[in-house]
C-alpha cells in the first residue's frame, strides 16, 4: 500500500508532528511506503527522509481564516488571508504533480485545518482520510474558510472522504458517524518503553506540580497561575514548574508579568521546551492540565503512563481520558476541576493526598492508558483503516471494468 500523508507542521514539540511521526514509522514498519509532504525542511523532515520515506517539502498554510480580534489584526486582515490564498494555490499544484508521480492508494491529511490534500485527491479519483486532532473552534479559536458547518457538512461527508477522529468528542462535535469515521486514540508509549519504565526504580515525588504545554490562553497558563496563587496563599508548599514556551513575544512577557503581579516569582519555574518530559513527570507531585477544551491531550496520557497524578480540566479530551480510567478502574483516576477555586483545592488535595490513595488512582491511570494508548494500537488500527479505504477504491475500479 502507498500512502501520501500531507502533514500542517515539522516542529518537534507540536503533538499533532510527534503522533504523526509514530504513525509514519509504524506503517513503514509494517511494508507501507510512506510518502510525506511536509511545509519546511525542519524537525521530523530529515529523521523521516532517514528512515525512508519519501519527504517533500511544499509551503503551504492551514485553510483557516486570519486572527482578526484586534485592531491591527483586521488591518492586515485582507492582505493576509490573499497571500495566504496565493501561498496555497501553488502549494496544491505542488501537490497535484508529487500525487500524480507518487500514485498513491490513499491520501492522508494529518490535521482537519488542511485542505490541499483532500482536494486534489477528490479531483484525482483517490479515497482520502482526515485525521482530525482538534475541533478547530473550540480548543483554538481557528475559523475554517469558509465556516465549519461547510466543512462538516460538504467536506467530510463527501463520497470519497473519511475522518479518523482521536476522540469521542470530536466526532461528535464534527457530527460524524460509523460510515465515514472512526474513532482510533493516539499512540503514546510502545509496549517496550512501558516495560522499561515499570520495571525501572521508582523515585521520591518531589514538591513541585507541572504543567506542560505550549504558553497560550487555549492551554489555561494564566487559569493554572491564578489558582497557584491562591493555593500558595492557604499554605500549600509545592512549587509549579512550566514546561512550555511560546513564539509570541508578548504573551510571553504576559505570562511573566502575571507570575510577578500575584507575587509568585519565587514558587515559578518556567523550564521553557524540554526533551525530559517522562523523568519531569515522574518526580512531580502532580501534572496540572488546564486547558479549556483539549482535543486528546498527549500529556495527560503521558502523566498516566509515568504513574504521576493528573489534575484535569472537566472538558473535552481530558475529561474523556478521565472518564475512561474512572469506567475501566471503577473509581476515578484523577482529580478534576472546572473552577479555578477548584483548581487550587485540588493543589491541596494532591499535595496531602497519602500514598494509598496516591497508588490506587495512578495505577488506574496507568492501566487504562496501557490498554488504549499504546503506539502499537494506533498503528494497527489506523492501517487497517486507511487499507479499507484503500480496497474500496480498488472494488470501485474493478466495478466500473465489469
Amino acid at each position: 500500500m502507498k500512502v501520501l500523508s500531507v502533514i500542517s507542521s515539522t516542529g518537534l514539540y507540536q503533538g499533532s508532528t510527534l503522533s504523526f511521526r509514530t504513525l509514519c514509522l509504524g506503517l513503514m514498519s509494517k511494508g507501507v511506503e510512506m510518502h510525506v509532504v511536509c511545509p519546511d525542511e525542519a524537525g521530523v523532515y530529515d529523521e523521516l527522509r532517514s528512515a525512508g520515506a519519501h519527504v517533500y517539502a511544499v509551503p503551504m498554510k492551514q485553510h483557516i481564516y486570519p486572527n482578526s480580534r484586534t485592531a491591527a489584526e483586521k488591518a492586515v486582515f485582507l492582505p493576509k488571508l490573499m497571500a495566504r490564498t496565493l501561498i496555497n494555490i501553488k502549494a496544491e499544484g505542488a501537490l497535484r504533480r508529487i500525487c500524480a508521480e507518487a500514485r498513491p492508494d490513499v491520501v492522508h491529511t494529518n490535521v482537519g485545518v488542511i485542505d490541499l490534500g483532500c482536494r486534489v485527491a477528490t479531483s484525482s479519483g483517490l479515497p482520502h482520510v482526515y485525521h482530525l486532532r482538534e475541533k478547530q473552534d473550540l480548543d483554538f479559536g481557528m475559523r475554517y474558510i469558509p465556516d465549519i458547518d461547510y466543512f462538516r457538512d460538504k467536506v467530510l461527508r463527501a463520497p470519497n472522504v473519511r475522518s479518523i477522529c482521536i476522540t469521542r468528542g470530536i466526532r461528535e462535535h464534527f457530527r460524524l458517524d460509523e460510515t465515514n469515521s472512526t474513532l482510533i486514540y493516539n499512540g503514546i508509549m510502545s509496549q517496550s518503553e512501558i516495560a522499561r519504565l515499570d520495571a525501572a526504580p521508582k523515585g521520591i515525588r518531589q514538591p513541585y506540580m507541572l504543567f506542560i504545554g505550549r504558553l497560550e490562553p487555549a492551554k489555561g497558563i494564566e487559569e493554572c497561575l491564578r489558582s497557584f496563587s491562591g493555593y500558595a496563599k492557604a499554605g500549600g508548599q509545592c512549587d509549579l514548574w512550566v514546561a512550555g514556551d511560546t513564539n509570541v513575544a508578548a504573551y510571553k512577557r504576559r505570562t511573566q508579568q502575571l507570575t510577578a503581579d500575584l507575587g509568585l516569582g519565587g514558587r515559578v519555574k518556567f523550564l521553557g521546551m524540554r526533551d525530559d518530559i517522562a523523568q519531569l513527570l515522574q518526580s512531580s507531585t502532580a501534572l496540572i492540565v488546564a486547558s479549556r477544551d483539549e482535543a486528546f491531550g498527549r500529556t495527560t496520557a503521558e502523566a498516566a503512563f509515568n504513574r504521576c497524578l493528573v489534575i484535569g480540566r472537566d472538558t473535552g479530551g481530558t475529561r474523556e481520558q478521565m472518564d475512561n480510567g474512572a469506567a475501566m478502574a471503577g473509581h476515578e483516576t484523577a482529580l478534576r476541576f472546572d473552577t479555578e477555586d477548584q483548581l487550587s483545592a485540588r493543589m491541596a488535595e494532591a499535595e496531602a493526598m497519602d500514598a494509598d490513595r496516591y497508588g490506587q488512582m495512578t495505577s488506574g491511570a496507568f492501566d487504562t492508558a496501557c490498554r488504549l494508548y499504546t503506539e502499537e494500537t494506533y498503528i494497527d488500527r489506523v492501517h487497517g483503516y486507511l487499507a479499507q479505504a484503500a480496497a474500496q477504491r480498488q472494488n470501485r475500479k474493478t466495478e466500473t471494468r465489469i
